[in-house]
């Protein structure tokens, strides 16, 4: 069997949400028209494509799209097929690769260990990591990698890849082969490229990292992991606090694009 994707129409999500926040329909047919209807207004690129349209252009087979609405899934529905063989069709209920949609989900079971003292944003991820150890070498000698670090892509790791994901009858590979490269991971080795906190570079091998440290130290598998510190966490205990290790008398400076705690940081793409 082949499988759709949703590659690219994320971004169309994010343009019809723009209008559904400005005057929130009436009802589930209003967001049926916005959102598979032209966009306005029409600032170029896919706005003038309707839904159809534009998952033609971009060989997207199958979509699923939610309007989430006061904390709440307040509208969904598939569009295609999410078989390209069999001609099964996409519905609310069919799963998508989650992609890099994942990592503020994982950024917020993260702080929420880190809220609850199982450790801090500034410790050494390599005291964390139980099963596999970051080697850092030189460049790593004044300055550890941390969470904090690894959360805000200043790591110093560098990936120069993609994560493209594993079909439903393919073997997956484990955390630490996938760090290293081995089969049956289908990515290259995680590496660091320069000390943390030089620059900022996006990456994937960073937040792989993230969840091994997290199954480790938490010991437990990281679907559960998300499960009980996010998806299912009983709202009322969600609240602003401050973090272990932070100093809250510390009065907060504006962040710039391309700073870190104040400081000017290089952007590599």
């Amino acid at each position: 069997m082949k499988y759709s994707s949703i590659s690219m129409l994320v971004a169309w999500t994010f343009l019809a949400a723009t209008q559904l926040h400005a005057a929130p329909p009436a009802s589930t047919t209003d967001y049926s028209s916005l959102i598979e209807s032209p966009q306005q207004p029409n600032r170029g690129g896919f706005d003038s494509l309707t839904l159809e349209q534009m998952m033609q252009k971009l060989q997207v087979p199958g979509a699923s799209i939610a309007v989430i609405r006061d904390f709440n899934v307040h509208w969904a529905k598939g569009y295609g097929v999410a078989d390209v063989e069999s001609g099964a069709k996409v519905d609310t209920n069919t799963l998508f690769q989650a992609a890099s949609i994942s990592k503020p989900v994982t950024a917020m079971a993260l702080l929420r260990a880190a809220q609850d003292g199982k450790f801090s944003l500034d410790d050494d991820i390599n005291s964390l990591l139980r099963s596999w150890k970051l080697a850092g070498g030189e460049f790593t000698k004044d300055r550890p990698v941390t969470p904090r670090a690894l959360a805000s892509h200043t790591s110093g790791l560098g990936d120069g890849f993609g994560f493209p994901g594993y079909g439903p009858a393919e073997a997956l590979p484990t955390l630490a082969q996938i760090l290293t490269g081995q089969p049956p991971s289908n990515v290259g080795t995680v590496l660091m490229e320069r000390p943390p906190l030089q620059a900022i570079k996006y990456s994937g091998g960073g937040f792989v990292v993230l969840q091994l440290a997290l199954t480790d130290t938490l010991e437990q598998p990281f679907p559960e992991i998300m499960r009980s510190y996010v998806l299912e966490h009983d709202q009322q205990h969600v609240r602003a606090t401050a973090l272990p290790g932070s100093r809250p008398e510390r009065r907060p400076r504006p962040r710039q694009p391309g700073q870190v705690d104040g400081r000017q940081m290089a952007c590599l793409s």
